[in-house]
């Protein structure tokens, strides 16, 4: 077998249209070898749904497990010693060229040190994806030994050591890493996040009749969803039925008052994982995305909604920070970035009221020029030279 791809951690819909894409990612890269992806039974079903049919007649699914990350020390050892057994059974059974893991955590990034260690990966090379993890490998540091020791950073120190590749999923990641860590430098890779277009051509920007506002994904104080909330009631006193407002994705641990949701928002966030269909349409009906993200919550972090608005051609509101301002840079505007508390408020009045002149037909191309470069069979050739 060529490539032997797991996800151990996400189950269901999570990740699931990145999964998809890096499935279709793999086979393409090694067109005429084997890919196996492995994963929670839900998580198998969600890929199925979204795989094209010539891809996935070269796929094996087989089922692992997933369960919650814990970092009680008991959960935390019982969880490797479950990944090192399951790795350590699929390299003697399967014996892949390559193992890719979708999602690291500490627990399989020790397996992988552990198996390294005993030899068991001499015939493998070993590439492992970060993605909000990013954000914990530079900054704070614990003064306890034995947290130090268990740290994802650490794991990822000694997975360096032993040769593992490190895959990031935006460039900025992998320049503001190498800062931090030269000695990762040579093993350190840029797999731009891979764009999940559902099929059909984007629809038209267009800003006819009420403008929509949406946010995207699981609402949250980290993501700044508490900042929409407040900026929507402002916006809403002023030109009420002129403008909507709309949550899509699920709630968060964060409580937020479900009545007050309910007068301030169009779309309120469900109390359940939201079906992933429901979701596309609901995002097919905005204007823009707003990602009022702080840069000190989310520095160093892919975003799945920023990949969202760009597969549904759907131009940003977003916090001026290095996620977004790399992509401006390089391609051009598709949006409004903003700085300071207050700045998602003005931005929004400055749409709403016309001071702000908005190039769509700009936008719309810069969108699609993006989503071109991210497609999972262009990223195909990076992820080969990676695996070489």
């Amino acid at each position: 077998m060529e490539i032997a791809l797991i996800e151990p951690y996400c189950d269901g819909w999570t990740h699931a249209p990145i999964n998809a894409a890096l499935c279709v990612v793999c086979a393409n890269a090694v067109p005429h070898g084997e890919v196996e992806f492995f994963a929670e039974p839900l998580h198998v079903y969600a890929i199925k749904a979204l795989l094209k049919k010539r891809v996935y007649s070269r796929i094996a699914n087989i089922k692992l497990i997933a369960t919650k990350r814990n970092d009680n020390q008991c959960q935390f050892w019982r969880r490797v010693s479950r990944e090192f057994f399951f790795l350590k059974n699929l390299l003697e059974r399967h014996k892949p060229e390559n193992l890719v893991v979708a999602s690291s955590g500490k627990e399989i990034l020790w397996a992988i040190y552990l198996l390294s260690g005993f030899g068991w990966l001499k015939n493998t090379k070993v590439t492992t994806l970060l993605h909000s993890e990013a954000k914990y490998c530079v900054g704070w540091i614990s003064r306890n030994p034995v947290t130090r020791a268990l740290s994802l950073r650490n794991a990822i120190n000694m997975c360096v050591r032993k040769g593992v590749r490190i895959v990031v999923l935006e460039e900025f990641i992998r320049r503001e890493l190498t800062r931090h860590w030269p000695q990762w430098g040579p093993i350190l890779f840029t797999l731009e996040h891979p764009v999940w277009c559902v099929g059909e051509t984007a629809p038209p920007i267009h800003t006819h009749g009420v403008i929509r506002f949406g946010f995207l994904g699981l609402a949250s104080k980290a993501k700044g969803f508490d900042k929409f909330v407040d900026v929507a009631r402002r916006i809403k006193s002023i030109y009420r039925d002129k403008v909507e407002f709309h949550a899509i994705g699920s709630m968060g641990r964060d409580h937020f008052s479900t009545a007050e949701l309910d007068q301030v928002l169009d779309t309120v966030p469900s109390e359940q994982k939201l079906e992933r269909t429901e979701y596309d349409r609901l995002v097919r009906m905005l204007n823009f995305v707003v990602m009022p993200y702080r840069p000190m919550d989310y520095n160093l972090c892919a975003s799945g909604a920023l990949l969202d608005a760009i597969a549904f051609n759907k131009p940003i509101v977003a916090w001026r920070q290095p996620l977004f301002a790399d992509l401006f840079d390089r391609y051009g505007d598709f949006g409004v970035l903003y700085e300071g508390d207050d700045g998602l408020f003005r931005a929004i009045v400055s749409i709403l009221s016309g001071e702000r002149s908005l190039d769509f037909d700009g936008f719309s191309r810069v969108l699609s020029s993006i989503r071109d470069d991210r497609q999972p069979e262009r990223l195909a050739l990076v992820m080969r030279k990676i695996l070489s």
